[in-house]
């Protein structure tokens, strides 16, 4: 009797043990379901963000070829004034941001123009941005990176080639008449498209050189 007592004792307890083991591994494969199903719902969301901006930016940089801008006044990083045409005088690639633009979508464009201009020469790239006050500028410039040796000049003005979505950063060619050219708006979610266009730049202006030569 006593045998019998014990052995179902001993099962109760392995049943229960069971039990509670199989409540916790289910419990387990329920919320690692749900943790996946909530970063595939997250991932196909920030894939949606993705094609709808470069949705916009597509129209957007189609809107703008061919726009004239005005001759903006520009200040130089001692402070004294010039015009948009003075700086735009030859071939050169221009770089327009705000100081209200997205930071990780313009600084690592930055990065890569003094690589481009290491290639190409520094003196066919031209970086504006927009600073109310001269103050703020100066604290952009304090922040660049040692090595950086770009053209760069302030503008107090916003460039208003858009009704709307003027804060976003601009890399183009401007005409004579300062007509908008070959424009790539650079944003952190067309990172391969913006490097492909560098990759064009680079080889339109070395192109231009090899026929200058020749």
């Amino acid at each position: 009797m006593k045998r019998q007592i014990v052995f179902l004792t001993t099962l109760s307890f392995a049943l229960i043990i069971y039990l509670v083991y199989d409540v916790h591994s289910k419990r387990i494969i329920i919320e690692n379901y749900k943790n996946q199903n909530e970063e595939l719902q997250n991932l196909n969301a920030e894939q949606s963000y993705v094609l709808e901006n470069i949705t916009i930016l597509s129209k957007l940089q189609h809107f703008a070829e061919g726009h004239n801008l005005e001759n903006y006044t520009l200040y130089t990083t001692d402070g004294d004034s010039c015009e948009l045409k003075d700086v735009c005088k030859g071939e050169k690639l221009i770089y327009y941001f705000s100081e209200q633009g997205c930071q990780v979508c313009y600084q690592p464009f930055l990065k890569k123009l003094v690589e481009l201009s290491k290639k190409i020469g520094k003196e066919h790239i031209v970086v504006i941005g927009k600073f109310e006050e001269r103050r703020s500028f100066k604290l952009f410039l304090q922040d660049l990176t040692s090595n950086n040796d770009l053209t760069i000049y302030q503008t107090k003005t916003e460039f208003n080639i858009y009704p709307e979505y003027n804060e976003y950063a601009l890399a183009f060619q401007v005409t004579k008449d300062l007509a908008i050219n070959n424009i790539c708006i650079t944003d952190k979610s067309n990172t391969e498209l913006s490097a492909d266009y560098l990759k064009l730049i680079e080889k339109k202006f070395n192109n231009s050189t090899s026929s200058q030569v020749e």
